[in-house]
């Protein structure tokens, strides 16, 4: 948007706490008009990452927010999957619901997700806000996904406690998203670290927030060797 100033945009970014970010984030998702937009993004993405010399990525694709907002699901995704198929990173997807719109949202993603397993999807993942959308109500959903062969990651221990982290892993999480809240539970830490469940650790994003800031600026999880932690962009 030609009218959109650099301070303008610098200053959505400031984030207050997470819920602020929910708000830039739905912002940014009113640029985002139809397939073309997501196909221009995927592009920058991928060539960042090339420029980066990844040669595999696993990226995450809000289709919950794209039904939220009433968009057609089907040419965005052939759209993004179109650039995937120009880049030399190897591009596979993650479906995300967004879990604070309850269990019945979330089966719609997950039927997406498994209609294109065969299709450059590799896993279902629960976003959104935990503290409104607790993992125990995705136990059906899980199941369903993981019953088509499909993984797991949910988003735990951004904003809530340990406790949401163990409530991810019995809902049958098999990756988790932020998981910071896991470094003040050492019992929590070594059980991700003996099951080998990675961490998908975007240390920006959590000091943006200001959520768990005391873990991200102590860097707690350097003290846990064999720590398994995937970058998030």
């Amino acid at each position: 948007d030609p009218a959109l100033s650099a301070d303008e945009i610098d200053a959505r970014y400031q984030f207050r706490d997470f819920q602020d970010f929910i708000v830039t984030y739905k912002w940014i998702l009113g640029y985002l008009r139809g397939a073309g937009e997501y196909a221009l993004a995927a592009r920058r993405l991928l060539e960042r990452l090339a420029a980066e010399n990844v040669q595999y990525a696993e990226i995450t694709v809000s289709a919950g927010a794209l039904l939220l907002e009433g968009a057609e699901f089907a040419p965005i995704y052939d759209a993004l999957t179109r650039e995937a198929g120009r880049s030399p990173v190897e591009v596979w997807w993650i479906l995300d619901a967004v879990r604070h719109f309850g269990p019945g949202h979330a089966m719609e993603v997950a039927r997406l997700a498994v209609e294109r397993a065969g299709d450059r999807v590799v896993a279902f993942g629960l976003g959104g806000d935990e503290r409104r959308g607790p993992a125990e109500w995705f136990g059906e959903v899980l199941r369903f996904v993981q019953d088509h062969g499909l993984m797991v990651t949910v988003h735990a221990g951004e904003t809530a406690g340990p406790e949401s982290v163990w409530a991810a892993l019995d809902a049958g999480a098999g990756r988790i998203g932020h998981g910071i809240a896991a470094a003040g539970d050492p019992k929590l830490l070594r059980y991700l670290r003996d099951n080998d469940i990675p961490l998908e650790i975007c240390i920006s994003s959590n000091v943006r927030s200001e959520e768990h800031t005391s873990e991200t600026q102590s860097h707690s999880f350097n003290l846990h060797a064999g720590f398994c932690m995937y970058k998030k962009i």
